[in-house]
């Protein structure tokens, strides 16, 4: 079970779930437990952000707060 899930609607296709975890580590947000991307025709590719832990941190609060 996810704690927190994000939906991003653009991701450009040369994206890695890799990439994205470690984003929003650096950031400060959260433990990315997986990313399910979704294929899409074009150049980027839409993606669910699944959270296992979500950090005790502003910038984190600011991300719960705003979705």
């Amino acid at each position: 079970m996810s704690v927190f899930t994000i939906y991003m609607p653009s991701v450009y296709a040369n994206i890695t779930e890799e990439m994205i975890s470690k984003t929003y580590h650096r950031m400060n947000i959260g433990k990315v437990k997986h990313v399910e991307f979704i294929s899409t025709t074009g150049k980027a590719n839409r993606a669910h952000v699944f959270f296992s832990e979500m950090y005790d941190s502003d910038e984190s609060r600011d991300v719960q707060d705003n979705v």
